[in-house]
């Protein structure tokens, strides 16, 4: 089982500003409750808008390697056209391609940096994450599937099925 949590901020300000109606502990406490649960966790969070500064960046990849999710995605704000927050950011949007709409490609530009630095700390957070993962959490999980729900065994051809589909 895997879940993706829209954790979104390292910033209250910004889950309030997103309407997410959580706060960054029942975030975090979400992570740990599904991993302790057996569950694969993927922490999603937003990145690149007006006030994104390095720091801001850190923050979050800090955050991250805090909470331990398995996986971690650092997904550019994309304020939708003509949506509120579109309207409201005005100027600060830079990309009116809406081919480039795909949360990569920055949108904004950050009053504290251009929009190739916020790309450049964001590909640094995913190389930082991942090579910590790679190097001392996936090569040491086991065989392969990290964490098994109980009763989901291998069968003798190395395959993944519940206890009583072999037992028919």
């Amino acid at each position: 089982i895997h879940v993706s949590l829209g954790t979104e901020a390292a910033a209250q300000m910004n889950l309030d500003r997103f309407n997410k109606e959580t706060t960054i502990a029942q975030n975090k406490k979400a992570v740990q409750l599904l991993r302790d649960a057996g569950i694969v966790v993927e922490a999603q969070f937003i990145v690149g808008l007006e006030n994104e500064t390095a720091e801001t960046l850190e923050e979050t990849y800090r955050m991250a390697r805090d909470w331990n999710p398995d996986l971690a995605n650092w997904a550019m704000y994309t304020p939708w056209p003509f949506s509120d927050l579109f309207n409201e950011l005005g100027d600060k949007v830079e990309i009116f391609d809406f081919e480039r709409y795909n949360f990569v490609t920055p949108i904004i530009k950050p009053q504290a940096m251009d929009r190739s630095e916020l790309l450049d700390r964001v590909m640094h957070n995913y190389r930082r994450f991942y090579f910590q993962k790679a190097l001392f959490s996936y090569p040491w999980a086991g065989s392969g599937a990290r964490r098994l729900h109980p009763g989901l065994e291998r069968d003798r051809d190395g395959q993944y099925g519940a206890d009583e589909d072999r037992n028919h």
